[in-house]
Parts: C-alpha cells; structure tokens; sequence
C-alpha cells in the first residue's frame, strides 16, 4: 500500500517536471544558455528529494529519513569525489 502511494506521488511529481520542461522548451532557445541540464537519473533524484522535502517539512517522520538518508548518501559522494580527485592529482 505505500508503495503504491510512494508510486502515486513520483509519478504525479514526474508528471509535473515533464509539463514544466515541456512548457519551458518552447520558450526562446536563448533563454536557456548558461542553464545545467539534468541526466534521467538527476532528474528522478530530484524529484524523490524534493517529494521528500515537502512532507518531511509536515513532520512526515517517514519522508523526514528518507530526506536524512538522501543527504547523507549525497554528503558520501561529495567525499568520495573528493578522493578521487586527490588520487587523480597524485597520479599525475
């Protein structure tokens, strides 16, 4: 059952980020220089973040670990980039 609500909620989110790029992209190319463009996998992410964000903010206990976890995972791959770019350096 909360699976099929978490379902709901991703897919009416999701659904709304497709109307607003939908909407956006016929807007004057121009408009767009010097944006960052999302991967799929950003873009997911950023939407189960934000989701998360807005009942975590209600007191959502549920969606208040999700967003600990979710911030916690981002807080390893910044280190772990950290890494690597400091491996990258000692290699050259």
């Amino acid at each position: 059952m909360i699976e099929d609500i978490l379902r709901d909620i991703i897919r009416d989110e999701f659904n709304n980020f497709s109307k607003d790029i939908k909407k956006d992209t016929n807007k004057e190319k121009t408009s767009y220089y010097g944006r960052t463009v999302l991967t799929i996998k950003e873009a997911e992410a950023y939407l189960w973040r934000e989701t998360a964000k807005s009942y975590a903010i209600e007191g959502n206990i549920y969606w208040q670990r999700i967003l600990q976890r979710l911030e916690w995972e981002e807080k390893e791959r910044g280190i772990a980039y950290e890494k690597a770019l400091k491996r990258l350096e000692e290699f050259k």
